[in-house]
């Protein structure tokens, strides 16, 4: 028992690992981020200086979310942060027009603001429980995928099932929140997902080899192989249709 104990939470530390952050060269991330649910089609932001430069935004749609980002560069000239929040934001949809001034308390970067249309305000905040929401999305569908492959391989004892459920919470819950919050979404999360989905694979097939009474360790380890790698394939389609 206490061996099984120690191999449960040395997989869980494993997990984990994947979600410490690192420091890289890497593209300049934007200054700030618009987010706007349900964005429509004729929705126009852009970017207008004191001096009447004017920038238009181009947005990144995934799912029900669109964002809309801004660089430190206009014109070909790099800004500086001062230079930004003198500048203002014009907002148009539908015969509508809405004008915003840049906080001058936003900070360097990943700024995130929400764009909310039916009310006309611009804020610096995510939807309460968005992270949650999206995150128990990914989780289910993860448990959906994974389950079926359980399921075809025979495997039928509640044991085997509560044991499944029990871990793929933890690992799926983790791994998502590692790659949640990426706004805007660039390609840096696929090298969160495939970690740690390796990660994920190493600590389950471990967990399912020592746990499963039903069919024997080599079977155990196989399904886990299965189940991670169809669970992979399909929570990167998903994951590229969809907000981060």
């Amino acid at each position: 028992m206490r061996r099984t104990i120690l191999t449960f939470f040395t997989a869980v530390l494993l997990v984990l690992l994947c979600t410490l952050p690192a420091f890289a060269n890497a593209t300049e991330p934007p200054c700030f981020t618009i987010l706007v649910n349900g964005a429509p089609e004729d929705l126009q932001i852009t970017v207008v200086t004191p001096e009447g430069v004017r920038q238009e935004l181009h947005p990144v749609k995934r799912g029900w979310e669109s964002y809309f980002s801004f660089y430190y560069y206009m014109d070909g000239n790099y800004l500086e942060r001062e230079d930004v929040i003198s500048f203002m934001l014009e907002v148009s949809t539908k015969g509508e027009n809405y004008a915003f001034e840049i906080p001058d308390d936003i900070r360097q970067y990943n700024t995130i603001f929400h764009l909310d249309l039916s009310a006309g305000t611009l804020k610096e905040a995510v939807l309460a429980g968005r992270n949650a929401l999206l995150v128990a999305m990914r989780v289910s569908i993860t448990l959906v995928t994974e389950g079926m492959v359980l399921w075809l391989f025979g495997y039928r004892t509640k044991r085997t099932w509560i044991v499944f459920l029990a871990v793929n919470l933890v690992t799926q819950t983790l791994l998502n929140l590692s790659v949640t919050g990426v706004i805007p979404p660039d390609g840096y999360w696929w090298f969160a997902l495939i970690f740690g989905e390796i990660l994920i694979f190493l600590a389950e097939a471990t967990l399912f080899t020592l746990l499963f009474r039903e069919k024997g360790r080599p079977l155990a380890a196989l399904v886990s192989l299965c189940a991670n790698g169809i669970s992979l394939a399909a929570g990167a389609w998903i994951l590229s249709g969809l907000p981060l």
